[in-house]
């Protein structure tokens, strides 16, 4: 038996109902596929941190050999805290992890560790594979953006390369002449661009042109490709932006477009950009992927997920590590409104700053 334990009241309702949708769709596939029967008991808490920890409780005194979420990381820390075995493998969809959660917490939600990682792997692609040599960064103030500045600074330096500047700004600014400005002065190759969400890479975009960096290569992080950018911000701004990202679902090759069909074909609506679905959905997969080796044994399940090779999710390629889930990160930019796998180039030579004239002598 595995358990779930979602909001299916209450104002995160809404979440709950889709991430049931992919954990019952993943076990419709599994025995669809032939796998073992499964009971699944799936546990409302209402989006309350003290009653998610209640209901693992009760999952635990059922038998449950497993249990998907909780949704918010400090409904997990409950959870997780409670258990009286820590064998009782937890899989969170939505929640980020801390070592403070113990053992046998995965969680599938990309942590602050994760971006940095994206971003260093980024900055050896600028790097090595495009030649960049002079760049200049902006980056939101925030732990998220401090963090892939510092990974992506700390890489490119040792590969040779010079950050000629570096400009924070408040996430919450809809406007960024200042650093903008400033970083144009410095004259880089290319710009490394963190936004603080997909609304703030819709502002970033064209403002970067606006602001006298028109033509230069942008990398940025991945809010720069979400669906919602692609729509609505002009190809012009977007073409040829450069983005290291976890999630592949813009190629054709990926786990999510077989997701994507599955979900439209049993539920007999349309996925759009639902990801809330398709992490519970890889969250269950990886259990129930696991489950025939783990002999009917909480800790034989917990090693089971940690020896299973690389799962081809909806979500990208995923891997256990440990204490972690990883996956494989990708190297993707922009062009004409579609995604698709970065194709290395060399970054053309800035035109020479134009100098500011000195003012007369007296």
């Amino acid at each position: 038996m595995i358990g779930a334990i979602l909001p299916l009241t209450g104002s995160l309702a809404p979440y709950g109902h889709r991430l049931r949708e992919g954990i019952e769709l993943a076990l419709a596939e599994h025995l669809r596929a032939g796998g073992d029967s499964v009971q699944l008991v799936v546990l409302d808490d209402a989006g309350s941190d003290d009653v998610a920890a209640e209901r693992l409780a009760e999952l635990e005194a059922l038998g449950a050999l497993a249990a998907i979420g909780p949704v918010s990381e400090h409904g997990l820390g409950a959870a997780a805290a409670r258990r009286r075995d820590d064998d009782l493998v937890l899989v969170a969809p939505l929640a980020a992890c801390t070592p403070d959660f113990g053992r046998n917490v995965f969680c599938l939600w990309f942590s602050t560790e994760d971006l940095a990682m994206l971003a260093r792997r980024l900055a050896e692609f600028a790097v090595r594979e495009m030649g960049a040599r002079r760049l200049a960064v902006i980056f939101s103030n925030d732990a998220a953006g401090l963090a892939q500045y510092r990974a992506f600074a700390e890489e490119a330096a040792y590969l040779g390369a010079e950050i000629v500047s570096a400009e924070p700004y408040d996430p919450a600014a809809t406007t960024f002449e200042g650093p903008l400005t400033r970083l144009r002065d410095m004259n880089p190759e290319a710009l490394y661009a963190v936004a603080a969400s997909p609304q703030a890479a819709i502002q970033l975009a064209p403002q970067i042109s606006y602001y006298g960096l028109r033509g230069i290569q942008i990398f940025g992080d991945p809010n720069w490709i979400d669906p919602e950018v692609i729509r609505r911000v002009e190809p012009r701004f977007l073409n040829g932006v450069v983005v290291a990202s976890y999630l592949d679902r813009w190629l054709a090759e990926s786990g999510w477009h077989d997701f994507a069909m599955a979900y439209e074909i049993w539920y007999a609506k349309s996925l759009g950009d639902n990801l809330v679905s398709a992490l519970a959905y890889d969250a269950a997969s990886m259990l129930l992927e696991a489950l025939p080796q783990s002999f009917g044994r909480r800790s034989s399940l917990a090693h089971s997920l940690r020896a299973a090779g690389p799962y081809r999710g909806a979500t990208g390629t995923l891997r256990v590590l440990g204490e972690h889930v990883g996956r494989e990160p990708r190297i993707l930019e922009v062009r004409d409104r579609q995604v698709i796998r970065a194709v290395p180039r060399s970054i053309p030579p800035r035109p020479a700053a134009a100098r500011t004239p000195e003012p007369p002598q007296r």
